[in-house]
């Protein structure tokens, strides 16, 4: 079980910093969240077998097989909820900000020779 952990966190370290943008995240976390529900739902359902059998292999059949049916399940809430947010999208802020920043170093401008703008 610790080693397990460990696999997990290393491979979340290793994954957070990368971004494939805001759909494939989206899609990712929704069948993410449906796998690992999936999982324990199959986990759950095998407790009654396992209690009659005392076989642990129960356990994988059932955490495998909802885990299989948890991610396809996730794969379809993260699609929809993917177009769903597309559709949704709040326009975009074009507001009137037209307007420029000078600055400028006016004593000493020859010396250094800068002058920055910067429009909006």
């Amino acid at each position: 079980m610790k080693k397990t952990l460990m696999i997990l966190i290393i491979a979340a370290m290793f994954c957070v910093p990368v971004s494939a943008g805001e759909i494939a995240n989206t899609v990712a976390v929704d069948t993410l969240i449906g796998f690992s529900a999936g999982a324990a739902i199959g986990a759950l359902t095998a407790i009654a077998p396992y209690s009659e059998g005392n076989n642990i292999a129960v356990f994988a059949a059932g955490g495998g097989i909802g885990a299989l049916a948890g991610a396809g399940a996730g794969l379809a809430v993260g699609i929809w909820h993917a177009i769903y947010n597309a559709q949704n999208k709040p326009p975009e802020r074009t507001g009137n900000l037209q307007g420029d920043i000078n600055i400028s170093y006016e004593n000493k401008s020859d010396y250094y020779g800068i002058r920055l703008t910067k429009s909006f």
